[in-house]
């Protein structure tokens, strides 16, 4: 049986002491020299759509409700309790 005296290669990197991962996989901001357009955002567009206007307002109105509903639950129960 042979024995292999090679040191098994490691799937982890290393990185000096003192050197920050961002310095070495964060190009700078300010780079405007590539050409690619990647991390460009589209210019923002202030479109509502209705039908989700309309949807949120509808939920928020429920929430709405609903905290009513359970105040005046725990109303009656505290005056059901103080009674009883």
């Amino acid at each position: 049986m042979e024995v292999d005296n090679k040191k098994p290669s490691s799937l982890l990197t290393e990185v000096p002491a003192g050197r920050e991962l961002s310095d070495v996989y964060l190009r700078h901001p300010a780079n405007e020299s590539s050409s690619d357009s990647e991390g460009e955002e589209a210019p923002f567009q202030d479109v509502e759509d209705e039908q989700e206007v309309e949807t949120f307002r509808r939920v928020l109105q429920q929430q709405r409700d609903m905290q009513i509903k359970r105040a005046k639950e725990a109303e009656e129960k505290k005056k059901a309790d103080a009674n009883g």
